[in-house]
């Protein structure tokens, strides 16, 4: 089944004439922009933030984290952080955010639900060679943005954005909530750099968080 998704969905990044069935597909628009440096969580907020009004771009976001103490470069190593900076937004005149703990298999049919409904999913995982979901125990951790998914019978793919690529993949939910859940520390090879990051214990600050953001008008 799958497979099946799969095909449909590069159908559907490759032509605007192929139309899925809204019964089981869901997809939020947000306008892509690439990371420079180590702003992974920065940018996916400005994906998010390009929906709102006024849209702010990552130079102005990674200005305010800066303001903030969050960061020095770009790095966001708590949800914690992350979800006071969107406060500090205009994504808050769009978005409500929440901030979840213990992944996201515990909560998979209220997500599914929420992502129907059109909330978006900022989300903290290990990032593979292709940046999908991978698990290398936090040393790869990487922020993403869900905007929608596909359902095919059992199958949950959602949909995501990530500052590496200009285009949305599909994510199976399982394997991004084991990613999520698996971010244990941060590199040591990034903490022995001469950059003096802003870090944190991603086992507390990280692993297994997300943010929800519900759009204001379905609250």
């Amino acid at each position: 089944a799958i497979n099946t998704i799969n095909q449909r969905w590069d159908a559907l990044t490759s032509t605007s004439k192929f139309v899925l069935s809204p019964d089981y597909f869901k997809y939020f628009h947000l306008t892509p922009s690439l990371q420079s440096g180590p702003t992974c969580g920065i940018v996916a907020l400005a994906m998010i933030s390009s929906v709102c009004v006024p849209s702010q771009s990552s130079e102005e976001l990674l200005r305010i984290a800066q303001s903030l103490g969050y960061t020095r470069y770009g790095e966001m190593f708590s949800a914690y952080n992350m979800l006071t900076l969107i406060q500090n937004t205009s994504v808050i005149h769009k978005f409500i955010p929440k901030l979840y703990d213990g992944g996201l298999a515990i909560r998979r049919a209220e997500i599914i639900k929420m992502i129907m409904n059109g909330a978006l999913l900022l989300i903290p995982y290990d990032a593979d060679r292709d940046h999908s979901p991978g698990l290398f125990g936090g040393h790869k951790a990487h922020w993403g943005v869900v905007c929608g998914l596909i359902l095919d019978g059992a199958d949950c793919l959602l949909v995501g954005r990530q500052g590496k690529s200009l285009h949305p993949t599909l994510w199976p939910i399982d394997q991004l909530d084991s990613s999520n859940l698996n971010l244990f520390e941060i590199d040591p090879q990034r903490l022995s750099s001469s950059k003096d990051y802003v870090t944190d214990n991603i086992a507390c600050s990280l692993r297994g968080m997300n943010i929800v953001l519900t759009p204001v008008n379905c609250t």
